[in-house]
């Protein structure tokens, strides 16, 4: 009997045997390889998300997004301005012709293009009224109209306090119309006359659009003659042109 029990147990006995060095089996060595190719794919696919998501999470950590420049471009193109004016020109005196003209009133409009940080142009487009009189009246006495059609260059500064300042320097044209075409003895006619024109002033912007400008202008052209030889007096006249009115914005 106890041969038997040991026949019978001599297979576990075997086994408990080898537990010391059970690498040697061949049958443990098979399961082991079988269990770690099954296992290797899930460590993989468990390990591929983490691996993925670690540099994308560091590398936003590490570089932060840089923001973008700031536009150095103006919110809006274009301004248009209405302004009042008055006109004061100097006496001109020459070829013992004297020429003296009343002051007068009248009205700006002006067109300009910010182009870029403290540079663009305008278009100016202004008409008054006044008279010469020549010689005391004893020659002649015209009513007339000037009409001015000009072109500048605009440099305008930064905004302090809500105020923007700003130069002009450009030419142009004035156009000399005689209320009559004739005064006594003279024949006379539209005369056109080059310019040059200059400004300074200031813009209050009241809101985003609308706003106020203030603004010292001057032309300098020949003194008119309206097509008459006999009234040249062979000068150049100055006319002063302070005005106020309001801009918009688009």
């Amino acid at each position: 009997m106890r041969g038997v029990r040991l026949k019978q147990l001599a297979p576990f006995a075997g086994l408990a045997a080898m537990r010391g060095n059970p690498f040697l089996h061949p049958a443990l060595l098979f399961l082991a390889a079988a269990a770690l190719a099954t296992a290797s794919p899930s460590l993989a696919q468990n390990n591929e998300p983490v691996q993925a998501q670690e540099p994308s999470q560091s590398s936003s950590q590490a570089l932060p997004t840089a923001p973008l420049p700031a536009s150095h471009s103006p919110l809006y193109k274009y301004n248009v301005a209405l302004s009042g004016l008055v006109e004061i020109s100097n006496d001109t005196n020459g070829n013992f012709i004297r020429v003296d003209t009343t002051e007068a009133g009248g009205g700006l409009l002006s067109l300009r293009r910010p182009y870029r940080g403290w540079l663009g142009y305008e278009v100016n487009l202004s008409t008054m009224k006044f008279e010469d009189s020549y010689n005391k009246n004893l020659l002649a006495q015209v009513e007339g109209r000037i009409t001015e059609l000009t072109m500048a260059y605009l440099l305008h500064s930064q905004t302090y306090y809500r105020m923007q300042g700003f130069i002009t320097v450009g030419s142009g044209i004035v156009f000399a119309s005689p209320v009559k075409e004739v005064i006594g003895n003279y024949s006379l006619s539209t005369e056109d006359l080059p310019t040059f024109e200059y400004s300074v002033g200031l813009d209050y912007p009241a809101t985003g659009r609308f706003g106020f400008r203030v603004q010292y202008r001057g032309i300098h052209y020949k003194t008119p003659t309206f097509g008459e030889i006999l009234l040249d007096n062979h000068t150049l006249r100055t006319s002063m042109l302070p005005s106020m009115g309001f801009f918009y914005r688009f």
